[in-house]
């Protein structure tokens, strides 16, 4: 709690500086450098759509939780990043962003080196639309809806050469819905290129959280032993996103974009929040917490 407060405090600092300081829209103007290229770019400063596709390298924060095995521990792994914009007025823009990952994956080694097996999956989604407004050279406020999903899937078995072993299936799913408040300040601009920005934004989201657990025998077992379990429960949940791009212009309409993304979610339902028994946590546990970076890449096409 001590983190979400200081973080929420932090942006929230943010956030009212940046509406104080840009009140009142500010007409936009700039000087391009030297050189017909940024003249006729300096034309085409504010287009009508701009459409960025790349790609996004998350790391999953890992677990301490280990029961009979080593700690879970996520890598680095793919995803697709779309942004698209439209101008629909004077310095304002509606924005359509989404990024996923459909899966990280880690598989533990039991500890005692016994015929134990573990397996651990996770995904992340997220989609926003949201409406910006640039309010100075310098600054753009942008507020909207999101909709994040996040889902964990364990599956284990403690002796798989036991022919009368349970065999443990527990996912959770987490279905968030909410508002946002961001601001985009430029941190660089020269008049060349290069350009380079943050974006910071955050939301309180309700979280529509489903735990589900079922056990099943292992194949060939004498005794059969089949149970399921399931809680659900809507619960307030945090998300803050911090973002770092930088973008390399390389002719009117075409840019190439990269950058550092950290994302913060509190309020869920995480697998790791249950033992290795089928009858213990009788109830949905919605106190986890998940932080996700990494980096982002894309090309921008905009007309």
């Amino acid at each position: 709690m001590t983190k979400l407060f200081y973080t929420i405090t932090c942006w929230a600092a943010v956030l009212t500086a940046g509406v104080a300081g840009g009140f009142e829209p500010t007409q936009i103007s700039r000087t391009y450098g030297n050189g017909n290229f940024w003249d006729s770019r300096a034309a085409n400063l504010d287009p009508l759509w701009s459409v960025d596709v790349g790609a996004v390298f998350l790391r999953r924060e890992s677990t301490n939780f280990a029961g009979n095995f080593e700690p879970f521990e996520f890598g680095f792994e793919a995803g697709v990043d779309a942004d698209i914009r439209r101008r629909i007025g004077n310095g304002n823009h509606l924005q359509v962003r989404y990024f996923g990952v459909d899966s990280w994956s880690d598989q533990p080694a039991p500890l005692n080196a016994g015929p134990a097996f573990h397996n651990y999956d996770s995904s992340l989604h997220s989609t926003e639309i949201n409406l910006r407004s640039q309010r100075s050279d310098w600054l753009t406020l942008l507020g909207g809806f999101r909709w994040v999903e996040l889902q964990d899937n364990r599956f284990f078995n403690q002796n798989t050469n036991n022919p009368n072993s349970n065999e443990i299936d527990i996912v959770n799913q987490n279905q968030m819905y909410g508002g946002q408040l961001g601001t985009d300040i430029l941190l660089w601009d020269r008049g060349g290129p290069l350009t380079v920005n943050t974006e910071l934004k955050a939301g309180i989201f309700s979280n529509r959280a489903k735990s589900y657990r079922e056990r099943l025998a292992s194949p060939g077992a004498q005794i059969p032993s089949v149970g399921t379990w399931e809680d659900r429960s809507y619960q307030t949940a945090f998300v803050g996103d911090l973002g770092i791009n930088a973008k390399y212009r390389l002719t009117d309409r075409l840019a190439i974009r990269g950058g550092y993304q950290l994302m913060w979610v509190e309020g869920l339902s995480l697998a790791d929040a249950y033992g290795n028994r089928f009858d213990d946590n009788t109830t949905i546990d919605t106190t986890g917490g998940l932080f996700y970076y990494g980096a982002t890449v894309g090309f921008e096409l905009s007309w």
